[in-house]
């Protein structure tokens, strides 16, 4: 029954989820009647990172690779 999902599902999503996603439940009717549910969440922000591309460098030869800086990861 519907009390049933309020009380099992919905209110454990709302409670766990809630906070860290901004998620807001909101139920659809026809007629009186229950149709379905819409689920919205908080859009998520980027982390602000350095936009400037990183310049390709080549390997030194010695088959060991290199070490390169990715924006927003630190070295990789």
């Amino acid at each position: 029954s519907t009390a049933n999902l309020n009380r099992v599902v919905l209110k454990t999503i709302a409670e766990e989820c809630g906070p860290l996603l901004g998620l807001k439940i909101e139920r659809q009717y026809v007629k009186r009647r229950l149709s379905g549910f819409v689920f919205t969440f908080a859009r998520e922000t980027p982390p602000v990172i350095d936009a400037r591309p990183v310049e390709a460098r080549k390997t030194d030869g010695d088959g060991k690779g290199h070490w390169t800086s990715v924006a927003g990861y630190g070295e990789v």
